[in-house]
């Protein structure tokens, strides 16, 4: 038998969330402990699905925290590289920041370049890209195997209707999904769903986020789980698949602080809409300052001038490579 724990999107960061009550690296180690100790009692292989840090470069503090604990275990951890983890989408600039530190440590194996293979099932990955953020067909190698075969994605798979905007998909639903997999797990999409199966029999897994970062109601009421899979191939093959509950406080948000951002949000949501709105030509030129001077973005909070800064760089990236494949 093969037992998988799957677990994902972590964002281990230093700066707590300001509606957060609690300090969000102490509550999202205590999580990684107990999915640590949980795989070591129950011998399971350790995949993550991506989004392991809030952002690549975070201090040095907190790699050395995290790293300690995953010391302390010296458990074997497959990793994906999700959209956090490099810079404008760009997965080849983890080298220079803190998933380029961990690829040192012996327990740390980046999963596209090791899949696992055991003598019940074969485990690809594929990092986080835009081509696959919402995809309608997941790759799977094609080979001849009574094995089962799981993918685990960084994409934005959703149980509910596929949002659209601006004639692009921003999330997907999993049931418009093809695949040769047996099983496919995700990331990305933090709220998660409960373990779904297509009339072809391939499961799809996405336990949500690690932690909670946000103040929505769907945040607030969900439980941060992980998900295990054991598998087990005799005459029949043998699939159970459980998502398991992580011990949580419930009111670590501060609901009247949430309503006073309201209008920072507001604010953030004005500069998204006018970034969006800006012609191809006009984002590689000096329109894109006068955005910035007429929002003041330096008065919104900290978190989000992070998230502005982001988008700005994603939106650049977008368009280089654009004119790259244009030449």
């Amino acid at each position: 038998m093969t037992k998988l724990l799957f677990f994902t999107d972590c964002h281990f960061r230093h700066r707590t969330p300001l509606n957060r009550t609690d300090d969000i690296l102490e509550t999202a180690l205590g999580k990684m402990e107990y999915i640590l100790k949980f795989a070591k009692e129950h011998n399971c292989i350790l995949i993550c699905g991506g989004d392991f840090w809030q952002t690549p470069s975070q201090p040095d503090f907190v790699a050395a925290r995290v790293a300690e604990l995953f010391e302390k275990y010296n458990l074997t951890t497959y990793f994906l590289i999700g959209n956090h983890d490099c810079i404008g989408g760009n997965i080849d600039s983890y080298k220079d920041n803190k998933l380029g530190l961990f690829q040192h440590y012996s327990w740390f194996k980046f999963l596209v370049t090791n899949p696992i293979e055991t003598e019940d099932v074969i485990v690809e990955g594929c990092d986080f890209s835009r081509e696959l953020e919402c995809p309608e067909h997941i790759p799977c190698k094609d080979i001849k195997t009574k094995k089962i075969r799981i993918v685990v994605v960084h994409s934005m798979i959703t149980d509910d209707s596929g949002v659209i905007v601006d004639g692009k998909s921003k999330t997907i639903n999993w049931c418009s999904i093809q695949t040769a997999a047996d099983i496919v797990m995700t990331g990305h999409y933090h709220p998660g769903f409960e373990v779904k199966q297509n009339p072809l029999g391939t499961y799809f897994v996405n336990p949500g986020a690690m932690v909670r970062l946000e103040a929505s109601k769907t945040e607030i009421n969900r439980t941060p789980k992980f998900a295990v899979i054991e598998i087990e191939l005799d005459r029949i093959s043998k699939i159970k698949i459980d998502l398991i509950e992580i011990p949580h406080r419930n009111n670590v948000f501060d609901i009247d602080l949430k309503n006073k951002l309201n209008s920072s949000e507001e604010e953030k949501q004005k500069f998204f809409d006018a970034l969006d709105s800006l012609k191809d030509e006009e984002i590689m030129s000096g329109n894109i300052l006068s955005i910035l001077e007429k929002f003041n973005i330096k008065k919104l909070p900290e978190d989000m001038r992070l998230i502005i800064t982001q988008k700005i760089i994603e939106r650049c990236m977008d368009k280089v490579r654009q004119l790259s494949e244009e030449r």
